[in-house]
């Protein structure tokens, strides 16, 4: 999903190359990840490459930007550039060096710039960052052999914070901009977390009742407004399609017939059904 969230946009043809080189070492790391998890035959050795590559789009950016700042902001790249420095530590599991980025980005972007321009998507994705480094820290907790009552809470906690975090960056980009998508998927990540927790914690009565209940209908809104994200960027009502059967097949199946109409099956989404779209979310989570 990284792929989905940088794209590089023009700017200085020198400082424009070095972003270039930089993301598309970025884009490989990406890729080569995406292959192992699907499955690829060189797990370990991809996962090599892949930090390889991360930590040159790390490293490239870092020191352009120690020491060229000044020209990536005029140009209006200085954004772009710490959004893909951030990112990379993300994925390289650097934490705090991520966050460092995202923090001092309140002044990569010139206040000339116009609404709606580049900056507006990096500046979105800096505040996302928070909550998918909380979505990573839910899977190492989940990734223990056993869970205790103290740990299914803290996870539960984690995941919650994420998903308001990645909302409030869904508010910061219009509904037809392409990284809602990434966005929604994100936060269907977050619902299948949430599974495997109560799952592992064994829950039974009216507390897996609860949950179950809370999580069909984040999982099914999310969906819904996957469609919806997909038609409005593209105009297309049937692009989503394999990429809503693959969420379905992680988050599992749901109640077509109580389901928004744009999930019916079958169904053609249009505006219409969008814009009265009213699912209602599985957070806050108040299950006791």
């Amino acid at each position: 999903m990284c792929l989905c969230a940088i794209a590089l946009l023009g700017g200085c043809v020198e400082n424009a190359k070095s972003i270039r080189d930089a993301q598309a070492a970025f884009s490989r790391a990406s890729q080569i990840e995406n292959s192992s998890l699907l499955g690829g035959a060189q797990g370990v050795q991809q996962s090599t490459d892949a930090a390889t590559n991360y930590r040159v789009a790390a490293t490239t950016t870092q020191k352009l930007i120690a020491d060229k700042g000044g020209d990536l902001k005029k140009d209006n790249l200085l954004c772009t550039a710490m959004m893909i420095e951030a990112f990379s530590w993300w994925r390289l599991g650097d934490y705090d060096s991520a966050m460092k980025v995202a923090n001092s980005s309140s002044n990569c972007s010139d206040s000339s710039t116009p609404a709606g321009a580049q900056p507006t998507r990096d500046l979105a994705l800096f505040q996302a960052l928070p909550g998918l480094i909380r979505i990573d820290q839910a899977n190492q907790i989940l990734a223990k052999p056993a869970q205790t009552a103290t740990e299914f809470n803290t996870v539960m906690g984690l995941l919650s914070d994420a998903n308001d975090k990645l909302q409030a960056a869904r508010n910061q980009v219009p509904a037809a901009h392409p990284l809602q998508l990434y966005l929604i998927q994100s936060q269907l990540a977050i619902v299948r977390n949430w599974q495997e927790a109560y799952a592992r914690e064994n829950l039974t009565g009216n507390r897996l009742l609860c949950e179950t209940a809370h999580v069909s209908q984040q999982q099914v809104r999310l969906l819904a407004e996957l469609v919806c994200a997909s038609f409005a960027s593209s105009g297309q009502p049937h692009d989503i399609d394999s990429l809503l059967q693959y969420w379905k097949y992680l988050t599992g199946s749901y109640d077509t017939s109580t389901a928004p109409a744009v999930l019916k099956p079958g169904a053609v989404p249009n505006q219409k059904d969008c814009d009265s779209l009213n699912a209602p979310s599985g957070f806050p989570d108040t299950c006791q």
